[in-house]
């Protein structure tokens, strides 16, 4: 028979035992847990050195290799996930800057009768992109060079009033033939005066014919049709010193005016516009009371542009 005392030192051993192997049980986990998180230390060196990649994503890449070896470290998993945040933001923002399209290769892929992109710093010669239609500066006032209206795009000229660009007699748009009017622009003076931004305009033995696209106070963006003195209008909201990319269509029945990107303006016009011997002019018109302000990008089609196109040409180019 095991005597109670005999048993109080069997219990005191035991206690002790465990006590020393619980001890080295924690000692060793401590060691592990120590060279873990320095290997997970020195993958996050790598995970910095992937976020001085070309594209911020090797951050990410890096982050989620170094939680293996860390053991899922705290840390570690801190680092992942930060370097996945990094990575989704920088690859975004790169993939944008990539794969937007430049505002003139916008235009130019809806086929312009003309384009004139107003981005020459001298001489008499605006260039038409397309290249059929040159027009010539006529005024020694016009302002060569000044930033343009665009986002991406090059620069623009500033007119006094007294200036224009002429193309000649070309886009009569006879017979309801559809066509569209565009432009960016920034008005610097708004009055009572009809002030062209684009027009075709002529005076016959039978009264006025032709179209315009100007600025008024009263009317805002004016889009201006005449046959055989018969007069109609479409109007949409403008403000001076507004930049505003404007675009009027005419589908052969119905006018349209849009302000950036937005239609703010219809009507049916009751008649079709006939050929004339005016010339096309940029913002002058015969009587000499001309648009005052920035003009920029202006485009001429032979269809309709759609809501979806003006859209995406304003999405483009806005600053």
């Amino acid at each position: 028979m095991v005597s109670p005392a005999r048993r109080a030192r069997v219990a005191i051993a035991a206690v002790l035992s465990g006590s020393v192997l619980w001890a080295c049980t924690l000692i060793s986990d401590f060691s592990e847990l120590t060279n873990g998180s320095a290997e997970g230390g020195a993958a996050g060196d790598s995970s910095e050195e992937g976020g001085a990649g070309p594209f911020g994503g090797r951050t990410g890449e890096a982050g989620a290799a170094a939680s293996d070896p860390g053991g899922a470290g705290l840390s570690d998993g801190g680092s992942e996930a930060s370097g996945g945040e990094s990575f989704g933001e920088a690859g975004a923002g790169a993939s944008d800057a990539e794969h937007e399209v430049p505002y003139h290769e916008v235009v130019l892929a809806d086929d312009p009768l003309a384009y004139f992109r107003l981005g020459e710093s001298e001489g008499d010669v605006a260039a038409d992109a397309v290249g059929d239609f040159p027009g010539r500066y006529v005024g020694e006032a016009i302002e060569y060079g000044v930033a343009g209206l665009v986002r991406g795009g090059d620069t623009a000229i500033r007119l006094t009033g007294a200036e224009r660009v002429v193309i000649g007699d070309s886009f009569s748009f006879a017979d309801g033939q559809p066509f569209s009017l565009e432009a960016w622009i920034q008005a610097e003076t708004l009055d009572d005066e009809i002030r062209v931004v684009m027009a075709k305009p002529f005076t016959s033995e039978v009264g006025e014919q032709g179209y315009s696209l100007a600025v008024r106070q009263e009317a805002g963006i004016r889009f201006w049709f005449a046959r055989d003195g018969q007069q109609k209008r479409v109007l949409g909201d403008y403000s001076v010193r507004q930049v505003a990319h404007v675009v009027a269509t005419y589908d052969g029945q119905t006018a349209r005016v849009y302000v950036n990107g937005v239609q703010l303006g219809s009507g049916r016009i009751p008649f079709t516009l006939v050929e004339n011997e005016g010339e096309f002019v940029l913002g002058n018109s015969r009587q000499g009371i001309g648009f005052v302000g920035i003009l920029d990008e202006v485009a001429v089609y032979g269809v309709a542009l759609s809501p979806e196109r003006v859209r995406a040409h304003y999405d483009a180019g806005k600053p």
